[in-house]
């Protein structure tokens, strides 16, 4: 079986790069992360323990990689061992094709070999001091990384101009990546340049598993018809860091992706969308954050677009907004917000906490402007809508008018007021026939012989009124 050239030679052995389906290596990967977290080793005390538990010894390197140790690497055209502080990259061949102390340049170099092959990290601890950029079409699995820098970052622009067309279908599987040291970094960053064909299309992220975020975990731009699987973002603590963040300002869009099985259990916005459209997220569960999803921007409303979010069978515990909306709906761009989907919400919290969480949090006119199909189960908490003024309000059933608003100072708007001419003292006049315990409403009869207003309640069962006068 040749080897691999330096260069762009794509190896011998082709592989359909488009298929998207699951790897087969995710029960192994979450074995690992289990027996991981579970000694206490992921979140808590870092990669150099947990290169302790892989039992990595460095006195006993392993200069000479047979066909054999390759075949036992899942047929890997080229996989990344530990010899002491060195990494050292090897080929089918055997051959070392680099090695260095330097271990993200190694990985460097194995990913600039060519297009469509796979490296694989072999679950042995690289320390990244530096970005490895991915400008070749390839798949990266088997990696546990101790990050100073941002590890990954995906050079749309490089690779569009080096061959001519979209980048797509890179394949990142099975990756561990301890964010600690990289304060403020972004563990995936996906960097281009806003025009056409500069996108990045089918990409596949599959059990990624990143902790101590004080940055952003994901940072997507112009990428679209991508799947992200089984995806886990710690961030360093609430109030700290992102797990996602789809799109920029003017234009940069995340579009079209698929994101199945994600867990932001501590962060200061778990889902930030700022510009994108018809993004799915399938069981999403979020937690330890000041905001599980947040929509828009505040003080970039007009540069913010959001169309056909869904988000399905989402998940909030411990977070003080679950969806946060801040887009400009008075802008002449119809598409600023278009039919939110959210099904089967759930939110958990501590019956003794007060307040309870905020479920939906929405700019002035935001849920009267377009339509929100929003299917609640196990919902507990506070479904309102704020303005400018943090004014709270209610909408009608159908999301079409404002029935009710509470004032920062506590007054009470009531928006349900019937008027018409009732026959003079309100002899027409017929209360709602659904009127219950509680409800309070205002009538106003406009017959021009006995005119007059009131304020009814019903209460224990029978109606009462107030007759109002100037």
């Amino acid at each position: 079986m040749p080897g691999i050239l330096r260069g762009d030679v794509v190896t011998a052995r082709k592989r359909n790069t488009a298929q998207s389906t699951v790897d087969e290596s995710r029960r192994d990967f979450l074995k690992l992360v289990a027996a991981l977290s579970a000694a206490g080793l992921v979140a808590a005390t870092g990669l150099k323990h947990i290169a302790e538990a892989l039992a990595y010894s460095p006195k006993t390197p392993t200069t000479v990689i047979t066909p054999e140790t390759l075949k036992a690497a899942y047929e890997a055209d080229v996989i990344i061992k530990r010899e002491g502080p060195y990494a050292v990259a090897v080929d089918r061949e055997g051959r070392i094709i680099a090695k260095s102390t330097d271990h993200a340049k190694v990985v460097q170099e194995a990913v600039d070999l060519g297009n469509n092959i796979i490296v694989d990290g072999c679950f042995n601890v690289l320390e990244f001091k530096s970005p490895v950029y991915i400008r070749r079409v390839v798949t990266l699995r088997h990696f546990i990384i101790k990050a100073y820098d941002t590890p990954f970052i995906i050079d749309t622009k490089t690779y569009v101009e080096t061959f001519g067309k979209a980048f797509e279908n890179c394949r990142f599987r099975d990756i561990i990546i301890d964010m600690s040291e990289a304060e403020g970094k972004t563990a995936f960053d996906v960097r281009t340049v806003n025009e056409s064909g500069y996108n990045v299309d089918h990409f596949e992220f599959r059990n990624i598993y990143i902790y101590g975020v004080s940055g952003i975990g994901f940072w997507l731009k112009r990428v679209e018809f991508s799947t992200f699987d089984n995806i886990t973002v710690v961030c360093k603590g609430k109030g700290i860091g992102v797990g996602f963040r789809l799109g920029d300002y003017d234009g940069i869009f995340t579009d079209n992706c698929v994101f199945i099985n994600i867990n932001v259990p501590a962060a200061k916005t778990c889902i930030h969308w700022v510009f994108g459209h018809a993004n799915v997220f399938v069981m999403a569960k979020l937690g330890g954050a000041e905001v599980g999803i947040y929509l828009g921007e505040e003080g970039n409303e007009d540069r913010c677009r959001v169309r056909w979010p869904t988000f399905i069978n989402p998940s909030f515990e411990d977070i003080d907004v679950a969806v946060k909306v801040r887009i400009n709906t008075s802008t002449s761009d119809p598409g600023v917000m278009i039919n939110p989907n959210f099904w089967n919400v759930q939110t958990q919290y501590d019956p003794a906490d007060y307040p309870r969480p905020v479920i939906f949090s929405a700019r002035d006119g935001l849920l009267g402007h377009y339509w929100w199909y929003i299917y609640t189960h196990k919902i507990r908490g506070h479904l309102v809508v704020h303005d400018v003024d943090n004014e709270v309000r209610v909408y009608s059933k159908d999301l079409s008018t404002i029935v009710a608003k509470i004032k920062n100072d506590g007054r009470i708007t009531i928006k349900k007021i019937d008027v018409g001419d009732f026959g003079g003292n309100f002899a027409n006049y017929t209360p709602p026939s659904d009127a219950e315990d509680g409800d309070i409403w205002i009538a106003v009869d406009t017959n021009s012989s006995a005119p007059g207003a009131r304020l009814y309640i019903k209460a224990n069962g029978q109606i009462y009124y107030i007759n109002l006068s100037s």
